[in-house]
């Protein structure tokens, strides 16, 4: 069974392979408050199922605003 996961191993060839620079740019990752700020909207949008649809209306408004934000955010 080892013999088959060793056949299963690509080799890169050398032009696949990535500079010490590209590996560290593709490991660490960037942070964005987008995903932060999208579970806090829904959390609102929520809770205002259950206290007032004016708040479920700003939480919407806020889940939108939050989607866009992490779709338009650049890296």
């Amino acid at each position: 069974m080892s013999e088959e996961s060793g056949q299963h191993k690509k080799k890169l060839s050398r032009k696949d392979q990535l500079t010490p620079e590209q590996m560290e740019q593709a490991i660490e990752a960037k942070r964005s408050y987008w995903p932060f700020a999208l579970a806090v909207a829904v959390f609102i949008a929520l809770v205002g199922i259950v206290i007032h649809p004016i708040v479920v209306g700003i939480g919407a408004l806020l889940v939108i605003v939050a989607i866009i934000g992490w779709g338009l955010e650049y890296h």
